[in-house]
């Protein structure tokens, strides 16, 4: 039986070739000229979903490869000519050639009745792709990163993140207009792919290259969803609620109403399975560990990491979020968009951390329990007006308000043991409580000028940021085997954390023309940094505090700079380069209570070179150098840290020296839009000079005492590849990605230089298949292995990997079921740890769509089926290695009721191949 199933799976594909054949032909214009990048496309003449198609060359040639015998709709389209379409029979007797097919130009007035839509797949118009919603089939309850999936040459991979044509997407507009900010799922993953009438993909050039209509090379890959003009009439959008085992729930809503000036969206949800919603950049990551993150040894200022997209969210999270993003375009091209997120996190963690740590003469483990509880609400504003609408200048102003409230408690029972032996044992117990308030001002002006001074540019950043931070710890710490300390040692203490940051930022830029593609560019920049940390530190005896003068300083940092900078530019068809100097002088002070004053003069040139040259269209290679500056922030220069752990003291330096880095990097971009295959390769390399780092010393009782200290030297280097194309005789496409990493670094343990090297491997494969009308596939792996070693003792250099599996399938029956599985396997092995783990998750859900145009969804879904999910992250770095594992939501079923606001039909007239819109005048 298995030798016959194994024949039948092997013979499948070989069958489906065999009846499958490849069609040429060319396509003309009426005067027998060549049509390149004209779109061939074999439609399903039931509903005008594509099935294959291809792409004209420089001789107006295209191939349509492996076609089954079958029925189907042929469409041909080029900007400026009318779309030829034909029903067709294709078969082994019908010939591989389909001979010279001629398309006719657009008339220019077509009366009152107009074509506004047509099935054609997709046009390239220069340098955008244009794709027609309407020839790619989703499910009714699909949002528009299920359409991105289904679209050629774009990929979305499992955390949302979108490439097209082998490049990362920045940016997604919705009718060319921002849309909540520049978070680009917050639209992928929020509008439904009904609302969607085309999908362009291009490359965004910067404001001063639209400005000035040249090609500088400095743009980004972004997505303009067109929606359809049915949306753009009514409200619309949908309302979820549901419950189930053991006690979880779930509710959100999407509320749309879009017309040519105006954009109105609010998105909200509350949940208790973990699931954040949108991004929060300012939401708390308490992967990091509760203590972490919210005492006063962490900075709240770095958390800017979007959750729930890609991220595990350890511990169980409790979230509410609201948004509401309104657009109104004044005239054409000047626009407002103000809009609003917020949201509220309770989380409740457990945690277990593993460390082993090195010195140059023995190594020790450290084993920790921790658990806690936290809550967090965040309110950010923004408000941002651009201005194009004069051919002759650019305006635009942003400003972002956000607010955090938040405070936690945790426990943590921390052991410290040589050989075995405990040596000494801490327990602590954490309050937090923390208020911030982060405001920044961007604007600029850009103004044309004359045929030699082509450009003015006046921009400027104003930031003020507010923070008040509360902590309040009781230690029990415990050393055995020393006859000087026989008791444990108790302490009640709190720090008390007040900072303000102001800084302004201000430039002129100027753009000289020295001939046809030859530019000098003169930029003058200063700015002003002015930061103040007051600290209130001591023991807490009940009511009374005592302040330790010595714990509790106020130090201000003060840091005045300017640059003059002059860049040489070319731009050609094919090639722009870039090279420039900039001079950074600059004078830091900073000053202690006691009025001492440290101050550090810099003068540093800081060089920068740029060359890109495309080749093809799709395919270029580009190199790029810079250098760049980073000064110590005022915690790392405050002479105590932290002493909220009596066993691991942290100190700042007030001498530390400015970072000095220099960068390079080296990028090749293949995209044959001919066959959509794609590889992206990216390798790139650093070297910092005086890096900031830290100085452990050990002693006798395994007490640290850590200061930061600058290292003469840290190098890093990296390399990316990944390379997709379609497998079109087997039906499916592959993606290969390739990761490589290192990094030396030094860092100081017992005054003796330790040398830190990391080596990390990692290979990605995923497979998906190319028709999805009913079945959709998506399977592959991944394997990481990380070498670290260590100067200080060689015999205890460890490495260690992982591996993981994954599959989603889907099935549509029919528009009104959906069923879907995953599984995902992840294998950590135990070299260097204590144990292996394996974690096995599998979910599954079912819908139903029901009432008139499948405006109603029931779903049930299960989540973590086999009750295995387990948060864990390990890392080596500096003289340790570490495993961090932590609890997270587990198994649950979940029963939910969907509703949409307003379902539109599509009325169609004049075949299965065209949409045809009656308009009055």
């Amino acid at each position: 039986m298995k030798k016959l199933l194994s024949v039948i799976l092997i013979s499948l594909p070989l069958l489906a070739v065999s009846q499958s054949q490849t069609y040429t032909g060319e396509v003309k214009d009426p005067n027998g000229n060549p049509l390149l990048y004209a779109t061939v496309a074999l439609l399903k003449p039931v509903d005008s979903t594509l099935q294959h198609f291809a792409i004209t060359n420089a001789e107006g040639k295209f191939q349509l490869n492996k076609i089954p015998a079958g029925d189907f709709v042929m469409q041909i389209a080029f900007m400026g000519y009318q779309t030829y379409s034909k029903a067709i029979k294709l078969s082994s007797q019908t010939g591989p050639n389909l001979g010279v097919l001629t398309l006719q130009p657009t008339p220019i007035n077509l009366g009152e009745v107009q074509v506004t839509g047509e099935r054609v797949p997709l046009i390239m118009k220069k340098d955008t792709i244009e794709f027609n919603a309407a020839a790619f089939k989703t499910n009714p309850d699909a949002v528009a990163e299920d359409l991105l999936k289904k679209l050629p040459g774009v990929e979305v991979d499992r955390s949302g993140n979108i490439k097209a044509m082998g490049e990362n997407v920045t940016k997604v507009l919705v009718d060319g207009k921002e849309f909540f900010s520049n978070d680009p799922k917050v639209a992928t993953k929020n509008l439904p792919a009904e609302s969607i009438n085309k999908v362009q993909v291009f490359n965004k050039k910067s404001d001063e290259a639209e400005l000035l209509g040249i090609d500088d090379s400095e743009y980004e890959k972004t997505i303009n969803i067109v929606l359809k003009p049915d949306m753009k009439k009514a409200v619309f959008g949908d309302v979820r609620g549901g419950g189930g085992l053991p006690e979880y729930y779930l509710g959100n809503g999407k509320v749309y109403r879009f017309t040519e000036k105006q954009q109105l969206a609010a998105l909200g949800q509350l949940n208790n399975v973990n699931r954040i919603g949108f991004s929060f950049r300012d939401y708390i990551d308490f992967n990091g560990g509760i203590r972490n993150v919210m005492g006063d040894r962490g900075s709240l200022d770095d958390m800017s990491v979007p959750v729930d997209f890609g991220r595990p969210v350890n511990g169980k999270v409790t979230a509410g979020a609201l948004g509401v993003n309104y657009s109104y375009e004044i005239v054409k091209d000047n626009r407002i968009n103000v809009s609003y997120m917020g949201n509220g996190t309770d989380n409740a963690i457990e945690q277990t951390t593993y460390t082993r740590n090195f010195t140059p003469t023995r190594n020790f483990e450290q084993n920790s329990n921790e658990n806690g509880s936290g809550e967090n609400r965040n309110h950010l504003f923004n408000l941002g007006w651009r201005n194009k609408s004069n051919p002759k200048q650019h305006f635009m102003l942003n400003g972002i308000a956000t607010i955090t409230n938040s405070n936690s408690i945790s426990a943590a029972i921390t052991e410290t043991l040589l050989s075995n032996v405990m040596v000494n044992q801490l327990n602590n117990m954490t309050t937090s409580d923390s208020k911030q308030m982060n405001t920044s001002l961007d604007g600029s002006l850009l103004i044309r000028g004359n045929e030699n001074w082509r450009m003015l540019k006046l921009s400027g950043n104003v930031r003020y940021n507010q923070s008040l931070r509360e902590n309040d710890w009781n230690n029990i710490t415990k050393v055995f085997n020393n006859p000087l300390i026989t008791v444990p040692i108790i302490e009640n203490q709190f720090s008390d954390n007040d900072s303000k940051l102001m800084q302004g930022t201000f430039t002129v830029t100027g753009l000289r023309r020295m001939s046809t593609t030859l530019y000098l560019e003169p930029t003058l920049r200063s700015g002003l940094t002015s930061d103040v940390l007051d600290r209130q530190q001591g023991f807490q005896i009940d009511v009374p505090t005592i302040v330790i003068d010595s714990l509790s300083p106020r130090i201000e940092r003060e840091y005045q700079w300017i640059r003059p900078r002059l860049l040489l530019k070319k731009f050609s068809k094919k090639t722009r380069f870039t090279v420039g100097l900039e001079y950074e002088i600059g004078r830091q002070m900073n000053t202690l209570r006691d009025n001492s004053q440290v101050s550090l003069n810099t003068s540093r040139l800081l060089p920068q070179a740029m060359w890109e040259y495309e080749y093809a269209t799709g395919k270029r290679v580009s190199a790029r150098y810079f250098t760049s500056t980073n000064l110590p922030g005022t915690l790392q220069l405050l002479p105590i840290i932290s002493t909220s752990n009596p066993l691991a003291l942290s100190y700042g330096n007030r001498n530390l020296k400015p970072e000095y880095s220099h960068r390079a990097n080296l990028s090749w971009v293949y995209f044959d839009q001919f066959s959509f295959t794609s590889l992206f390769t990216n390798i790139s390399a650093s070297y910092t000079k005086n890096k900031i780092n830290r100085s452990i010393t050990v002693g006798d009782n395994l007490k640290q005492v850590i200061r930061l200290v600058n290292v003469p030297e840290d190098y890093t280097a990296s390399m990316f590849s990944n390379f997709s194309t379609p497998i079109r005789p087997l039906g499916i496409n592959i993606s290969l990605g390739l990761n490589e990493s290192w990094n030396r670094g030094m860092s100081y343990v017992n005054s003796i230089a330790n040398i830190n090297t990391n080596l990390s491997h990692s290979l990605q494969l995923r497979f998906d298949n190319r028709k999805k009308d009913k079945v959709d596939v998506e399977i592959g792996g991944r394997i990481s292995y990380t070498d670290a070693k260590y100067s200080i003792q060689s015999q205890l250099n460890r490495s260690y990997f992982s591996y993981s599996t994954f599959g989603d399938f889907r099935y549509t029956p029919s528009t009104k079921l959906n069923m879907r599985i995953s599984a995902d396997l992840t294998k950590y092995n135990d070299q260097s740890f204590n144990a292996s783990l394996t974690v096995p998750l599998i979910s599954g859900e079912i819908s139903y769509s029901f009432l008139a145009n499948n405006r109603a969804v029931i779903t049930l879904e299960g989540y973590d089926l086999l009750n295995k999910n387990t948060g864990i992250t390990r890392s080596s770095e500096l003289n340790y290695l570490r495993e961090v594992r932590s609890s997270t939501i587990g198994r649950y079923i979940l029963l939910s009721f969907k509703y949409r606001l307003n379902k539109f039909g599509v009325e169609r007239t004049g075949g299965p191949d065209r949409v045809i819109e009656i308009r009055g005048r």
